[in-house]
């Protein structure tokens, strides 16, 4: 049933259950030394600092695993020393294959210097075909000190190696490389001209899917026989039937932000003194309720004191109400900050949970559980103490996630308990702070998110409360139907571990949570990982993101998933460099884009054309509006060092700005049009001109590097360089060549060249 499904990634639900340990026999090394031979990675044994293999101290060291029998090897599992050591491997690439002649790259990752093991998923699947490996290399780039001799302790190998299974894989394989090398012989066959070979293939060709999309060998008619109309017809039929789109259009996106004045019904701009817009605060916590166009904000730090009220802001009309000015005398919730929000949007109903309180009150409080109706703006108390039903006990600095049809939106304001006293300085007062530092028994940086669909909510992580020791919470789930909590995990040293100031989102498509960094300990994290909602299982999705092109080791930084893009939008807050030895904490408001179908990240830069931009900033609040593809960005902390109770009070609106479809369209057109002003150029200047300045000009893609060309054109013009029928040819092969960079792949002839394939 593998090699059968549309989509197969080492993501896939189906893999990881039925993903078995495999045997091996370590086949091949680089280098040992001695005492620490290749064959002491079979055995986990974290006691016993002799059972490792130790290469030499060179550059890339590699050992070479030879499975018992062919598998699909979904996992890789590194087993370590029982406390962290400076020769652990921390660079390294695993291939694999079925002959050692011909591996191809699993994973490339960091691997990181501590005592816990660390299961990773490897690449398995090739064009959606899952394949088998009969060898894995594992090469170590580099140690964590230098000067060392780079040391594995224990590999562990897991997948699927049933029988029928690979077979089926193999022969899916097999059949992937015979037509994939079909498509290439049809390729070569037409650039080179024999359009009677190149039919005869295609006519006997019972390859699936076909060579190339029925619109595009006639558009490769057309611009041979240099039909530029009909061509130009091709390509706009191309783009209605959606096969159009921009490459690398994740590396142009743009971000534009734009700083709003919400004003009131008398056309004045509201501001906190006068009381018409809510003050500058931090620890406060907004949620989008997209069947009122309105984002609610509650509570919140304002540098001195607790907040208490409830602010709505008309999307449709650039506005904020408040609603109360004290919840807890409206019978909601007490005064409060670092606390978390969700949304219900069918009941259109908002659950929030937590509050930081200082030490010296944890005694007398309990950790109560509230729901706000927006129908009727009342307050229901849940529960006056959830750890009484068996739910978290107190927490503060959790997260919600408020999924609805098209959007799961998370944002979190981050506390570290980690001994870490200037950040604790920086998000507090140095009064409060200090208190803090002194007895770190609060829970905090718990994560909360709902599943609306099933009517569950789910709240991971954090800090316990009333512990004397450093311990952390696990995962429990509210069933808002039964009223009733579940303890579903506790932190038990599993391979992925509870920590504090990590992000979390639901993502109804794979019913999993989402868990991004956050902190253990003294250490910052930089991984991603799923836990499923159905088996609650966790897998890692990347060990350290800012390996991976993405974001750097962060907490404070928010969240966002469009479900019908497939995009993850990072937003930081606090981070920590790599390569900063004294990990020193800032501000950064960089924003990260990562494509969940691709598995890419890419980082969003401001348009270069706006004039002003946010400024660095942590504890602050981002929500997401779908139908408007639209963030609202809302106060927080700007580490002022010098007054330190300062807090931010502005509004923001971001949008994404991103080559479409449409640009890819008009990029076809204009290929087409240069080449028709070349030709023309070539016999009839001044129809050259003249269709220059009627035609080509107009048409030109609104982008400086399309401009650019333009202005190159006029260097060329006067030279008849399109005379000679080869060069001509050739010219319009160039022309369809660039035209099939902005077609998907499916539907376009294979990008890859037979002739470059061709060892000499």
């Amino acid at each position: 049933q593998f090699c059968k499904m549309d989509v197969l990634d080492p993501q896939s639900a189906e893999l990881r259950i039925a993903a078995q340990a495999l045997a091996y026999d370590v086949h091949a090394w680089s280098s040992y030394c001695d005492g620490y031979h290749p064959s002491n990675v079979l055995t986990d044994t974290p006691t016993d600092s002799t059972a490792r293999w130790a290469a030499t101290n060179d550059d890339s060291q590699y050992l070479i695993l030879k499975l018992k029998q062919p598998a699909i090897v979904t996992q890789i599992v590194f087993g370590k020393y029982r406390a962290a050591h400076p020769c652990n491997a921390k660079n390294i690439e695993v291939h694999g294959g079925r002959t050692e002649a011909d591996m191809r790259s699993l994973l490339v990752t960091t691997l990181m210097n501590t005592s816990e093991r660390e299961t990773l998923m490897l690449k398995c699947t090739l064009q959606r075909v899952p394949f088998a490996c009969q060898y894995i290399k594992v090469t170590v780039y580099s140690a964590w000190e230098d000067r060392v001799n780079a040391t594995l302790w224990h590999i562990g190998l897991k997948g699927i190696a049933a029988p029928d299974v690979v077979a089926r894989a193999v022969e899916a394989e097999a059949g992937l490389r015979k037509r994939e090398a079909e498509r290439l012989c049809l390729k070569y066959l037409r650039q080179i001209g024999r359009d009677d070979l190149f039919a005869a293939l295609i006519k006997d060709s019972r390859s699936s899917p076909p060579y190339e999309h029925p619109l595009l060998s006639q558009l490769w008619h057309d611009v041979m026989h240099g039909d530029y109309e009909a061509a130009g017809r091709a390509v706009e039929q191309a783009h209605v039937a959606g096969m159009l789109e921009y490459p690398g259009a994740l590396k142009a996106v743009r971000a534009c932000w734009t700083q709003l004045e919400p004003r009131g019904t008398d056309g004045e701009v509201q501001s906190p003194e006068k009381g018409s817009a809510p003050c500058a605060r931090g620890g406060h916590h907004m949620c989008l309720d997209a069947a009122g166009e309105q984002i609610l904000l509650f509570g919140g730090w304002d540098g001195r004191v607790d907040l208490g009220d409830l602010w709505a802001y008309s999307i449709a009309r650039g506005q904020w109400t408040l609603l109360q000015a004290s919840t807890a005398a409206a019978g909601g919730p007490s005064p409060r900050s670092c606390h978390k929000m969700c949304i219900d949007p069918v009941a259109r109903q908002v659950y929030t949970l937590g509050r930081f309180i200082d030490y010296e009150q944890v005694a007398q409080s309990q950790a109560d559980f509230y729901r706000f109706d927006i129908a009727s703006c009342t307050w229901t108390l849940l529960s006056a103490n959830t750890a009484a039903e068996l739910g978290p006990d107190m927490i503060f600095d959790h997260q919600v996630a408020c999924p609805d049809n098209y959007i799961l939106s998370i944002s979190m304001c981050v506390m570290s308990m980690a001994y870490n006293s200037d950040l604790l300085v920086g998000l507090l007062d140095e009064d409060k702070a200090s208190r803090l530092f002194m007895h770190a028994s609060m829970q905090v940086l718990t994560q909360m998110c709902i599943d609306s669909e099933r009517g569950a909510i789910f709240v991971y992580g954090g800090r316990l409360c009333r512990t004397t020791e450093m311990g952390y919470s696990g995962l429990f789930k509210y069933d808002i139907r039964a009223a009733t909590w579940e303890s579903i995990r506790l932190d038990a040293g599993a391979h992925i571990l509870s920590r504090v100031g990590h992000s979390m989102l639901f993502d109804p498509a794979t019913q999993c949570l989402l868990v991004f960094a956050g902190q253990r300990g003294n250490t910052l994290l930089n991984d991603f990982f799923a836990i499923s909602t159905r088996t609650f299982a966790a897998e890692a999705i990347m060990h350290r993101t800012s390996r991976k092109g993405g974001p750097l080791p962060s907490f404070t930084q928010r969240s966002t998933l469009d479900l019908e893009s497939g995009e993850i939008y990072v937003l930081e807050g606090l981070v920590q460099h790599d390569d900063d030895k004294e990990h020193r904490d800032c501000s950064s408001n960089s924003l990260w884009l990562f494509a969940t179908r691709t598995q890419e990240w890419a980082r969003i830069p401001t348009d270069p054309g706006a004039s002003q931009e946010p400024c660095p900033r942590f504890a602050h609040q981002l929500v997401y509006d779908p139908a408007a593809k639209r963030h609202y960005l809302f106060g927080g902390n700007p580490g002022d060092k010098t007054v330190k109770q300062r807090r931010l009070g502005d509004l923001w609106s971001l949008s994404i700005e991103r080559p479409t479809a449409d640009t890819a369209a008009q990029a076809c057109l204009f290929a087409l049009r240069r080449l028709r002003f070349l030709e023309l150029c070539s016999h009839d200047l001044p129809a050259g001109i003249k269709y220059l300045q009627t035609t080509l000009t107009p048409s030109v893609p609104p982008t400086e590097a399309f401009q650019a060309e333009l202005r190159e054109l006029t260097a060329v013009m006067f030279q008849p360089t399109l005379d000679d029928p080869d060069v001509k040819r050739q010219a319009r092969q160039a022309a369809f060549t660039r035209i099939m960079q902005f077609v998907r792949a499916e539907h376009r002839e294979p990008s890859a060249s037979l002739e470059h394939l061709v060892a000499l």
